[in-house]
């Protein structure tokens, strides 16, 4: 089910029920599990440890998550009848933990125009694999729309910054999703950056 979203918020799209419920429960569970491995990054980084690609999960897994982006991929290229091709970038399992945030920023462009590290990120989308946590709701202060989050859930929209987005302080549990990022550009597809 694809919700209806006010006038203002016309690109941005949320689709409940995406992700099969079994789908999304195994996702959960090596999410949660404690000899998952999430990347290190240099001490200090804000996203030290609290992602991984499929290229670091059992095959299992690793499948699951590609074969969800292209899942992705098709409903994301269908809701805004793309006559371009679209190519999956990253997409990588995140988690967030009590006190993690994100201020409002867009996928592709900086506010100030200063280059951004990567001008190819046409659309970004978040897939919900919980909500056993409190705060951590995304929002896009622009549309001044912030939904509710329910397991399973979609959100997508484009990368640029009338579509600013951010995601509020997790206050307790942990916040786990499946994040991914589309392209126009062919020579970004499919790259994972460990």
């Amino acid at each position: 089910m694809l919700d209806t979203m006010p006038a203002s918020a016309h690109r941005i799209a949320l689709k409940r029920d995406f992700i099969p419920e079994d789908e999304r429960l195994t996702l959960l569970d090596f999410a949660r599990h404690p000899t998952t491995k999430w990347i290190r990054l240099a001490p200090g980084d804000r996203w030290d440890a609290r992602t991984i690609v499929p290229s670091l999960c059992p095959d299992q897994i690793a499948t699951l998550m590609r074969d969800t982006r292209a899942r992705i991929v098709k409903t994301i290229e269908a809701h805004y009848a793309l006559t371009d091709p679209l190519y999956p970038d990253v997409v990588n399992l995140t988690r967030w933990r009590p006190g993690e945030f994100q201020p409002p920023h867009a996928d592709r462009e900086n506010l100030d125009g200063s280059p951004h590290p990567f001008p190819w990120r046409d659309y970004g989308c978040v897939l919900y694999i919980n909500d056993d946590f409190e705060g951590g709701g995304i929002h896009f202060p622009l549309q001044n729309l912030q939904p509710k989050i329910t397991p399973g859930m979609l959100a997508f929209f484009p990368g640029d910054v009338t579509h600013l987005h951010g995601v509020k302080p997790v206050t307790s549990g942990i916040r786990y999703t499946l994040s991914c990022f589309l392209t126009h550009d062919a020579s970004k597809k499919e790259w994972d950056y460990v």
